[in-house]
């Protein structure tokens, strides 16, 4: 288990957000799909903006949006929109060629 604290340390460019919804519609995508997560998000870091993560995920309702960690996590934890958050690291070389999303 990763505390808010050391995925805030960890947490990095390239690295996803596995979310466990707790509405019902997810719950029956989690049954038909064999799957514990029913929702993935990226999260990026900038420069400009060093003590923030960004989180892009695509939603039903508004299409692909870029949020803040800080707003977003307001939604997780027991009985939020988002019952479970499990981030993965993902291992690779951060350059500017292979975070350049433009």
């Amino acid at each position: 288990m990763v505390y808010e604290d050391e995925f805030l340390r960890q947490a990095d460019t390239g690295d996803l957000l596995l979310y466990k919804s707790s509405g019902f519609n997810q719950k029956v995508l989690r049954t038909v799909t064999n799957g514990s997560y029913d929702h993935v998000a990226i999260i990026l870091k900038f420069e400009a903006d060093p003590n923030e993560l960004y989180i892009i995920e695509a939603t039903s309702t508004d299409g692909v949006v870029l949020r803040k960690w800080s707003e977003m996590r307001l939604d997780c934890g027991p009985k939020m929109l988002y019952e479970t958050v499990v981030f993965r690291h993902i291992d690779y070389v951060r350059t500017m060629e292979t975070c350049n999303i433009l």
